[in-house]
């Protein structure tokens, strides 16, 4: 089982998957917890196929069935479910593998936690491996200085930077640029709108920020910007916090200034 980062979780891995391969009659319950991008379902998915090849379920935050017919299983934002407790008696049965994914800021009640022995919990991608998940995700070839560009365009997050590749490769080829001379921060800020790492819906977040005052509740965000809170809190806030532009307080989101 390949994986770019996280050697943490995968030295771990590399002991558990192993013994749960040769042991059919051994179950486990796994919890993959981190910020969203940062590839818990992609590491999750490949432990199930590691396991069970194509042999085993996977179901979403919304599923009101659980029919537990296969060995392993895979249940994504497994915050998001309703009725977590229904869970409890087949995760206390030990006779599955459920592997679970939620994002950073989830709350998860402490009863279901504590029946997930193994918990795995992502870090932040160092600058090679955030290269390289650039590099394969490519379908151009260029220095690692342009990569990096990408990267940080990216903010470091994954799922953004591939994203970023698959829509430079396209814009590459219909404009018939050479890669290796094309100037990626020009694209990146002139064609994407990704100016200091912020797109659009970041930058749009700091001005009502500066125009209420510095200071903002989450849903007078989100009513203003019309975006549902979750993607704020999951996709626009990391970056604001990571780059120090912002800080989560009592009385609501506030902006931070040099």
């Amino acid at each position: 089982m390949r994986y770019i980062g996280q050697l943490h979780i995968m030295k771990q891995l590399k002991a558990l998957l192993p013994e749960l391969l040769e042991n059919p009659g051994m179950g486990a319950n796994i919890l993959f917890r981190g910020p969203s991008g940062y590839g818990k379902t992609t590491m999750a998915l490949a432990a199930c196929h590691y396991l069970a090849g194509k042999d085993f379920e996977v179901y979403w935050a919304d599923w009101t069935e659980w029919k537990f017919s296969k060995r392993v299983v895979f249940i994504d934002e497994v915050h998001k479910v309703k009725d977590l407790e229904s869970l409890f008696k087949i995760m206390d049965s030990r006779e599955h593998v459920i592997m679970f994914a939620t994002n950073q800021d989830a709350t998860l009640p402490e009863a279901f936690v504590n029946r997930c022995v193994w918990e795995f919990i992502f870090d932040d991608y160092h600058d090679d491996e955030l290269l390289l998940i650039a590099r394969e995700s490519a379908s151009f070839s260029a220095s690692d200085e342009q990569f990096m560009l990408i990267v940080d365009a990216g903010n470091r997050n994954p799922r953004i930077i591939k994203g970023l590749t698959d829509k430079l490769g396209v814009y590459l080829r219909q404009n018939s640029m050479n890669s290796e001379t094309a100037d990626f921060k020009e694209i990146l800020e002139n064609t994407f709108d990704i100016k200091d790492g912020l797109d659009t819906l970041a930058r749009r977040y700091l001005e009502v920020l500066d125009d209420v005052g510095g200071t903002a509740s989450i849903n007078l965000l989100r009513s203003i910007l019309h975006v549902d809170e979750g993607t704020l809190k999951n996709s626009v806030e990391p970056v604001l916090l990571r780059k120090g532009l912002v800080e989560i307080k009592p009385k609501g989101r506030t902006r931070i200034y040099d």
